[in-house]
C-alpha cells in the first residue's frame, strides 16, 4: 500500500471513537456501532455471538465490492519446530473442500469477474482478498465461509503445496542477497521472540511437517472468532450484515489460548554482521528499535520514515543518492504487533554507489538512534506530517489517483491495519508459549 496513505489510514484508524450498542434486531449480533472514516465516510462494524467481526464500509464510486477475511495467525503462532506452516497454510486454503474440487474456488470467482483475487502471510496475521462485482456478494460470503470450516487437507494436496512453498522460498530467501539480509536482520534482533524466524519458514521445519499437523493448525486457529471480515464498496451495510449472518453465524468459534512468551533480553549493544553474499553491488541493512505497532508513537515513526526515504526529495534520498554515496535508499514500515520488553524495529537500506564508495558512509549519518530521533523531530517540526497527511487524504478522496477498484481493496485495508491485525488485547491469540 502507498505509505501516505497507510499513514492516513493509520490516523483515522486511531482516531476512531464511537459507542457500541447492543444489537436487538439481528440475534446472532452481540454488539455494533458506528465509527467515522476518512471524508465523512462511516464504517458499520458488527461483532457476532461466535466472535467474528465484521466491517462494512459502503463506496459507491464503482459497482463492485472488495471483501477481505483477517485471520490472526501468522508465523508468530507457529511452533519452534514447525517455521513457516501459516504461510504454507495460506496456500492450502486455496485447494479443494467438502464441497467444492481442488481449482473450482479460483475458476468460479473469476467467471463471476473477480478480480484481485490475493492472499498474504505476515508474523502476525494472514488475509484472503477479493474484488467482485456488488452483485457477487453472496456468492463470496458462501465460498469464503466453506473454506473457513469445510478445506479438505490430505497429503496429495499437502506436498504438492509443499514443494511449491520450497521453491518460493529457493528464490525469495536463499537465492535473494535482500531476502538472506532481511532474515538475518530479525534472526539477530530476536533471540526468543518467534519473530525470530522467517514467515517462510526454514527448509527443514518445511521437510519436516505433514498434512496431519497442517489439518492441526487449521482447527485451531481458523475460527469465526479469530477472523475479522472487510466488506468495502457499493453495498448497503444491512445487506452486508444480513448476508455475513446467512452463512457464518451457524459456525461455531474455538478456544484461544493467550499468549504466553518468554521476555526477550535487553539489547545493551549494537548487533552488527558482515555477509559474503552473490550480489554485483554493497548493500547495507540497518534495523532501529521501535515500538509496537499499536503504540502511539508509531504514527510519528511512520510518518518520520516518509519524510526520510519516500521520494526523491526526502531526506536519505539527497544526502546519500544525490551524493553517489548510495544509488538507492528505502526504509520499512513498522508493522509488528507486540511490544514486548524490547521494541521492534524499523530498517533503512542503502546499495552502494556506482562510483564504489564504502558502505560505511552511507552508515555515518545514522550512526545512533539518537541521531535518526533529532532529525525525526526536526521534520515533524518543519511541518511535513502535515503535508503527508494532506497528500494521503487527496490521494484517498480523488478517483483519477486510483482506479476505483483499488479505492476499495485500499479502504478496505486502511480499516483492517487496526481492528484485524492488530486487534485489541480482550480477544487472545490462539497461541502457546514458543
Amino acid at each position: 500500500m502507498n505509505m501516505t496513505f497507510r499513514l492516513i489510514a493509520l490516523a483515522a484508524c486511531l482516531a476512531f471513537s464511537a459507542c457500541a450498542t447492543s444489537s436487538k434486531s439481528t440475534p446472532s449480533v452481540a454488539r455494533e456501532e458506528v465509527l467515522p472514516f476518512l471524508g465523512g465516510q462511516k464504517v458499520h462494524r458488527y461483532e457476532f455471538k461466535n466472535g467474528l467481526r465484521l466491517l462494512v464500509l459502503q463506496d459507491k464510486t464503482s459497482p463492485t465490492i472488495a471483501y477481505q477475511t483477517w485471520f490472526r495467525v501468522g508465523s508468530r503462532d507457529e511452533d519452534v519446530k514447525y517455521t513457516g506452516l501459516a504461510h504454507l497454510f495460506e496456500h492450502l486454503m486455496f485447494k479443494a473442500t467438502k464441497t467444492m474440487k481442488d481449482g473450482e474456488f479460483d475458476h468460479i470467482l473469476e467467471a463471476a469477474g473477480g478480480e484481485g483475487m490475493n492472499a498474504s502471510t505476515s508474523r502476525d496475521y494472514t488475509d484472503y482478498v477479493q474484488e467482485l462485482p456488488k452483485d457477487q456478494l453472496d456468492l463470496l460470503a458462501r465460498m469464503e465461509s466453506d473454506r473457513m470450516v469445510n478445506l479438505v487437507v490430505d497429503d496429495q494436496q499437502f506436498k504438492t503445496e509443499r514443494e511449491v512453498v520450497q521453491n518460493e522460498r529457493r528464490y525469495r530467501n536463499e537465492n535473494s542477497p535482500d531476502g538472506l539480509m532481511y532474515q538475518e536482520i530479525y534472526e539477530r534482533a530476536y533471540s526468543t521472540h518467534p519473530y525470530r524466524w522467517p514467515v517462510i519458514g526454514y527448509e527443514e521445519d518445511l521437510n519436516r511437517m505433514t498434512a496431519k499437523d497442517a489439518a492441526a493448525f487449521y482447527k485451531k486457529h481458523y475460527a469465526p472468532n479469530s477472523a475479522t471480515i472487510v466488506i468495502v464498496g457499493d453495498v448497503e451495510p444491512a445487506k452486508a450484515l444480513e448476508t455475513v449472518v446467512k452463512y457464518y453465524s451457524g459456525i461455531p468459534s474455538v478456544e484461544l489460548k493467550p499468549n504466553v512468551r518468554k521476555a526477550e533480553p535487553e539489547q545493551k549493544a549494537t548487533i552488527t554482521k558482515r555477509m559474503k553474499l552473490n550480489t554485483q553491488v554493497e548493500k547495507l541493512m540497518i534495523g532501529f528499535k521501535a515500538p509496537g505497532f499499536s503504540h502511539p508513537d508509531v504514527p510519528a515513526l511512520m510518518l518520520v520514515r516518509s519524510a526520510l526515504a519516500n521520494g526523491k526529495s526526502s531526506r536519505l534520498y539527497k544526502a546519500l543518492v544525490e551524493t553517489g554515496v548510495a544509488s538507492s535508499v528505502a526504509a520499512y514500515d513498522i508493522d509488528e504487533e507486540d511490544p514486548p520488553p524490547v521494541e521492534h524495529f524499523g530498517e533503512i537500506a542503502a546499495e552502494h554507489g556506482p562510483d564504489h564508495r564504502p558502505c560505511h558512509r552511507a552508515e555515518a549519518p545514522y550512526r545512533d538512534r539518537a541521531n535518526l530521533l533529532r532529525r525525526g523531530i526536526e521534520i515533524i517540526d518543519d511541518g511535513l506530517a502535515h503535508r503527508h497527511q494532506e497528500g494521503a487524504e487527496k490521494s484517498l478522496r480523488e478517483p483519477g489517483r486510483h482506479h476505483h477498484r483499488q479505492r476499495h481493496r485500499k479502504s478496505a485495508q486502511c480499516r483492517t491495519d487496526r481492528e484485524a491485525k492488530h486487534a485489541d488485547t480482550e480477544q487472545p491469540r490462539a497461541s502457546e508459549s514458543a
